[in-house]
Parts: structure tokens; C-alpha cells; sequence
């Protein structure tokens, strides 16, 4: 499985770097010609038509942070690259420059597989909606093939992810920010903000794109015993939601 074999390679790269890196590159491998990664991959060929969240130019530069190893993120780099393409050609469906999740609209137990948040709530109205965890993730997966791009000797493409990464974090910060709540939400076509305050609110944070004025605010909704300070945080919709379960 695609963002579970990042979290894999993670915690091997304790145990056995060397298989941690073979976890990155195995997933790598199994791209399809357009350059998409399928959320589960096998000897056998892959029937999948959906990916999963886009964690493995991030892991790849973890690893070779950690390892040392120049050769192995440089090698992957094609690949890489390809993947967040695809992404950006594929799930940017209403070309506004935020991404968006492929949901299955008629699987009532299973919205979007694709998010690696299947059930979630934030998903049961159908149609396209912008989502903030993807758009943070390809925003942070920019960066890293940038980095990548730097020890490859490619500067004109690290320029360039740069250049597109800022333009997303503007996207996110001018687009999935709400002001009244101080709270990051996903975006329907329209612009409307869903305003349900779940688990991806936070990824922003993560991503490395928020103000230290927005970060108090955020850090308030996570300390929060009515929100998310729950007693084993922290929970993927917040308790005050009419939806939490």
C-alpha cells in the first residue's frame, strides 16, 4: 500500500535503512506510464485507478537525511517528479491551482479511498470539492523534489518547483484559510469553505506555510478539551462537530 510503505520505510529506517529505501523504491517502480502511483502494487499487474496520498518525495529525502545516501533520491527523481505531476494534470479537476481528491460518490461506506481517510464526513456531499490535506501534501512534495532537484544538479527544476510550490501555499493560505474560526477547511467549486473542522486542518501546520498569528489559533483549537484535546488525541473530526462519532 502506497502511504503505508512511506510510514514503513519510516520506522525500518531504524532497523534496516537498506530496506527502508527498497520500500521507497518498490512503490517508485510500480508507476504507471502517465506517471501515477496505484494505492496498492504487486508482482502481478495493477488493475488500480486511484493513488493515495502523496508522501514519497517527502520520505525519499528523509531517508537520505538520514542515511547520507546522495544516489538513492537522485535516482528516484524521474519517478518522483512524475507522480506529482500526474497529480497536478489529474486531481486539479477545476483548474483553480488547489487540489482535489477523486471521490466515489456512490460507495456510501468508502467516499475516498484515494485520501486515506476513507469515512470521513468531509466527504459525504458529492461532487468536486478542493482539500486542504492534498494540497498540503503535493505543496510539501514540491519542496522536497526541489531539494532533490538541487543534489541532482537540475536547479532550473528546483527553481521551478519553488516557483509552484509558493504559488500553491498562496492558493492554501488565501483560499482554505477562514477567518472567523481561524480554522483551515476544504474549498467546494464555488469557493464556499466546508466548514467542518477535521484532522487536515492542522496539515498546513506541518507543511511549514503558516503564520505564527494563524499558528496560535490553530494551536487553540488542538489544546482545546471541547476540540481536539481529547483524551487519546487527536481525534479526526473534532468533538464539537455535529458529525463526530
Amino acid at each position: 500500500w502506497l502511504w503505508d510503505s512511506c510510514f514503513h520505510a519510516l520506522g525500518w529506517l531504524y532497523l534496516d535503512p537498506q530496506m527502508a529505501m527498497d520500500a521507497v523504491e518498490a512503490m517508485v517502480e510500480s508507476a504507471y506510464p502517465d506517471g501515477m502511483i496505484p494505492l496498492c502494487s504487486a508482482p502481478t499487474p495493477s488493475p488500480y485507478k486511484l493513488s493515495q496520498p502523496p508522501l514519497l518525495a517527502w520520505t525519499a529525502w528523509e531517508l537520505h537525511q538520514a542515511t547520507g545516501d546522495v544516489e538513492f533520491p537522485v535516482r528516484l527523481y524521474d519517478g518522483l517528479a512524475g507522480y506529482v505531476r500526474w497529480f497536478l494534470k489529474e486531481r486539479d479537476r477545476n483548474h483553480n491551482g488547489l487540489l482535489d481528491w477523486f471521490k466515489q460518490d456512490e460507495d456510501e461506506l468508502c467516499h475516498c479511498g484515494e485520501s486515506g481517510l476513507d469515512n470521513s464526513p468531509r466527504f459525504d456531499r458529492p461532487g468536486i470539492d478542493d482539500h486542504v490535506d492534498l494540497s498540503c501534501m503535493i505543496y510539501n512534495e514540491m519542496e522536497c523534489l526541489a531539494r532533490i532537484a538541487v543534489i541532482s544538479d537540475r536547479f532550473d527544476d528546483a527553481a521551478e518547483w519553488r516557483e509552484q510550490a509558493q504559488r500553491l501555499a498562496d492558493a492554501i493560505n488565501e483560499r482554505m484559510w477562514d477567518e472567523e474560526t481561524g480554522f483551515y477547511y476544504d474549498v467546494r467549486a464555488d469557493g464556499e469553505l466546508l466548514k467542518m473542522k477535521t484532522v487536515v486542518g492542522f496539515l498546513p501546520i506541518w507543511a511549514g506555510i503558516v503564520s505564527q498569528e494563524r499558528l496560535g489559533r490553530l494551536m487553540a483549537h488542538l489544546l482545546d478539551p471541547r476540540e481536539f484535546a481529547t483524551e487519546f488525541p487527536i481525534p479526526t473530526v473534532a468533538l464539537d462537530e455535529p458529525s463526530f462519532s
